[in-house]
């Protein structure tokens, strides 16, 4: 299992698809700086300020991890498909579900440390405009990296869909679609891959004035991370079967 991981990290490193993890935090901050400091100049206070951060993060950082997902794990199974290597790695002593686990745990392990890029740059973001003091903990884990927590079964998911698919086209456009298909299912279709972010995320207020001490780990409990990690693993089990 170790040697499958090693491998797909051997490839990953050496293509371009890597930097895509760095490069939309790195941009995505880098926005949301400017929109910080254009709402201060107007006459806005702190509080609202970053109110206003912690509202864009929790609205549409969902719709970021809808769009590099795919992407990524497309790019990582059209490797061998491209290639034509999956009758030489099923050939080797390998069992597939070895490769597939490797690539479903790149998969998500990219995806966290995608969550910790922004987590770090929208902490420094608030450093710059002196609001870190109305930074904590359980905000920036609820509103921020809460989303990369919870898109366990939407890797899974859009792994099964790649593997399953010759064009990879058709997998990118059902990560795509879910940006559309999110508000559809909300409410009754809550088990989807999709539908997690938007029955379970926070929606935090315009003022963080507004938020009570214990309403960032209310909104969040180990129940629906675990629900997450189940409905993973259902997926997960799909693929590989």
């Amino acid at each position: 299992m170790n040697s499958s991981v090693i491998n797909e990290w051997i490839k990953i490193r050496r293509s371009w698809v890597i930097w895509l993890f760095i490069f939309v935090p790195v941009v995505t901050c880098f926005l949301l700086t400017l929109a910080l400091g254009y709402y201060l100049q107007k006459g806005h206070s702190p509080e609202q300020g970053w109110g206003l951060i912690l509202s864009l993060t929790s609205r549409y950082l969902w719709q970021i991890i809808a769009f590099t997902v795919p992407v990524f794990i497309a790019y990582i199974v059209n490797m061998e498909q491209f290639s034509n290597m999956w009758k030489f790695l099923f050939a080797m002593p390998l069992a597939k579900w070895k490769i597939y686990v490797a690539k479903f745990f790149w998969g998500f392990a990219t995806t966290l440390v995608m969550g910790l890029l922004f987590v770090f740059g929208i902490y420094i973001m608030a450093e710059l405009h002196d609001v870190e003091h109305l930074v904590t903990i359980g905000q920036l884990f609820s509103y921020v990296y809460a989303p990369f927590l919870l898109a366990i079964p939407f890797v899974a998911f859009q792994l099964c869909v790649s593997m399953a698919s010759k064009n990879q086209s058709v997998p990118i456009s059902f990560g795509i679609a879910s940006i559309i298909l999110a508000p559809v299912f909300k409410g009754w279709g809550w088990w989807t891959p999709w539908e997690f972010w938007s029955t379970f995320l926070p929606s935090p207020p315009l003022s963080v004035q507004a938020l009570s001490p214990g309403e960032t780990s209310a909104l969040l409990n180990w129940e629906i991370l675990l629900l997450s990690v189940l409905f993973g693993a259902i997926w997960l089990v799909i693929g590989i079967t």
